[in-house]
């Protein structure tokens, strides 16, 4: 594992729609590399990198039916000039470009779009700055209807998920 394998991962947890814990892993993992990665830089690297696929609960499909659409070098082809290609695959040793350039499996494109055609063109993740959360936050784009993408008006806001679980399912937290 490399600062720039760990940059392309990111990279393709951000085109595959993939969860806001992500950040937490990916810049603990950096941190313990010795690598300089925070929420800003997570933003930097994931912003420009379209998103091509998505899966439950954000999408009609699961991870088996990624994987029969094409899976991780049909995604990794989607986004490959957002990809370091010279960096080595873990799993079987060899770079990016050798493995894509022999990738030829069938993809489905309903599942897993092109970067000419993307679900968002521009990266999966939102980093928030602001009075609820100085030191930034971690929206999932993918993971909302567009019409939450702006909202003016009050927040609720919770410490954990257990309060919010706690507020929702006594009714207590309303449409609206």
């Amino acid at each position: 594992v490399t600062e720039q394998s760990l940059v392309n991962g990111l990279k393709h947890v951000a085109a595959t729609g993939g969860s806001t814990n992500a950040q937490l892993h990916i810049c603990a993992l950096a941190k313990v590399m010795g690598i300089k990665l925070d929420i800003g830089d997570f933003d930097e690297i994931q912003k420009n990198v379209p998103v091509v696929a998505k899966f439950k609960p954000s999408s009609k499909y699961n991870l088996y039916d990624y994987h029969k659409a094409g899976g991780v070098g049909a995604t990794m082809r989607a986004i490959r000039r957002h990809l370091d290609e010279s960096c080595r695959l873990a799993f079987q040793g060899y770079t990016v470009k050798e493995y894509l350039d022999a990738y030829c499996q069938p993809v489905d494109g309903e599942i897993i779009h092109t970067e000419e055609d993307p679900l968002y063109p521009d990266g999966c993740y939102a980093v928030l700055y602001g009075n609820l959360a100085p030191g930034g936050c971690i929206v999932k784009k993918s993971g909302v209807e567009k019409v939450m993408f702006r909202h003016r008006g009050p927040a609720v806001c919770f410490d954990s998920e257990e309060d919010l679980r706690l507020d929702m399912v006594s009714g207590r937290i309303v449409p609206g």
